[in-house]
């Protein structure tokens, strides 16, 4: 499960948050704008709540950004 959210007060940030998390497990958040090429997220906080891992895309300035997470062992 992945849901993204506005993060209060930050205008332009972008909290990603999913579920479930595994330390076993390695993230790799990607964002677009057009599907052709995808960047790895380079500017973002992270951390844990609870079962659920957060990441905060501090540059989300373009007018609409698309995320993918890719999930390996």
């Amino acid at each position: 499960r992945l849901r993204i959210e506005n993060v209060p007060g930050k205008p332009g940030w972008k909290a990603l948050i999913f579920s479930p998390y595994s330390t076993k497990r390695n993230y790799l958040v990607e964002w677009t704008v057009e599907f052709d090429k995808w960047f790895p997220l380079d500017f973002f906080n992270e951390g844990d709540l609870g079962a659920e891992r957060f990441i905060i895309d501090e540059d989300a300035q373009e007018p609409k950004r698309i995320y993918r997470l890719e999930i390996s062992r």
